[in-house]
């Protein structure tokens, strides 16, 4: 009995393990703004990602995201934290001060 359990309790655990590292996070791909402007976020699944405006080559960020917060760190701007919520295609972002909405691409 004692070999069953542990048996059940080890495929728990790897199917957990597998849960967890498997996957792309709902953030990764390019969002453009919503409303006709021309800012757009690429978030790469490896933790990088560029910041366009108007066609530019952007500015390159590292992003990480936890609880409902992507953190963006610029290397020329700094580090700026949104709340972020994701409704199907729509993204939007809020830094407290202003929120923005974003269609995935």
């Amino acid at each position: 009995m004692k070999k069953m359990i542990a048996v059940v309790l080890l495929l728990v655990l790897i199917v957990g393990g597998l849960a967890a590292c498997g996957g792309t996070h709902d953030l990764v791909g390019t969002w453009s703004v919503e409303g006709g402007g021309s800012l757009s976020f690429t978030f790469n699944e490896d933790g990088t990602g560029v910041e366009a405006w108007g066609g530019s080559e952007g500015e390159a960020f590292t992003w990480s995201a936890s609880s409902g917060n992507v953190t963006v760190e610029f290397e020329e701007w700094g580090t700026e934290v949104f709340s972020y919520t994701i409704d199907g295609d729509r993204l939007t972002l809020d830094d407290g001060e202003e929120e923005l909405s974003f269609t995935r691409q």
